[in-house]
């Protein structure tokens, strides 16, 4: 008797769809990290251990965590309009 080959119906069905599922996630990945710049700045020492503290007991990056914070502040500086024009005029293209 010949071995039986259940790669097609339920069993093909299933592995489509975990194939799918994973290039989803590795697409999402690769989105974030389109959108995202590395960058090297100082900060206060006692400001980055509180941040740790925070991203540990939220379960989150450092990065997540610094990025919710500047989005917060970001969305609710006053003179954002005026900022945004002396800059667009300082880094004007030449």
């Amino acid at each position: 008797m010949a071995k039986k080959n259940f790669t097609t119906g339920i069993d093909a069905l299933i592995q489509d769809t975990k194939k799918n599922i994973e290039s989803e996630k590795i697409a999402d990945k690769e989105k974030k990290q389109a959108k995202s710049t590395k960058a090297t700045y100082y900060l206060d020492s006692e400001l980055l251990e509180k941040t740790k503290i925070i991203a540990f007991f939220e379960r989150e990056n450092i990065s997540k965590i610094i990025s919710q914070a500047l989005k917060e502040y970001v969305s609710t500086y006053s003179d954002m309009k005026q900022a945004e024009k002396q800059y667009a005029k300082k880094h004007k293209k030449q």
